[in-house]
């Protein structure tokens, strides 16, 4: 489950934490409220690609990081030591991205390949948006 999520320097926005909690959480707002800032910057954690663009104009690099509750995700808890990860009840994935459009990914400050970062998202959130209906249509994911 996400717990926190921390954006710094990422498109319009200078510094924002957003806490969730147990079931449900939903985001609203008017039309340009920034909602899809938010999704987008969730998504670079869980593995999406990354632009210079992305970085707020007159800094030099965007921060994003989630905080993940994982006790009892087995999966979880297998990859992180198929990749010599430590483990705990946390799970923080970060992101930096600097204006010149490089990247670096971390789990839990170990630095961590994009793939790898990607197949952790995997495991751990399911973004359904307009049009969107990702593990809908990954037979590998019917049965979870």
């Amino acid at each position: 489950m996400l717990r926190n999520l921390a954006i710094k320097n990422y498109a319009l926005i200078d510094q924002l934490e957003v806490g969730f909690g147990p079931g449900l959480n939903i985001i609203t707002g008017e039309t340009g409220a920034g909602k899809s800032i938010i999704i987008d910057a969730l998504g670079l954690i869980l593995g999406e690609r990354a632009a210079a663009a992305a970085v707020r104009q007159g800094t030099d690099k965007a921060v994003v990081e989630g905080i993940f509750t994982v006790s009892g995700n087995r999966n979880v808890e297998r990859l992180l030591r198929q990749n010599e990860i430590d483990a705990g009840e946390d799970l923080i994935l970060r992101r930096e991205v600097n204006a010149k459009g490089q990247g670096r990914a971390f789990i839990n400050d170990t630095p961590a390949t994009l793939a790898l970062l990607k197949e952790a998202g995997e495991l751990l959130v399911d973004l359904h948006g307009q049009h969107e209906h990702q593990s809908l249509l990954r037979v590998g994911t019917h049965l979870a």
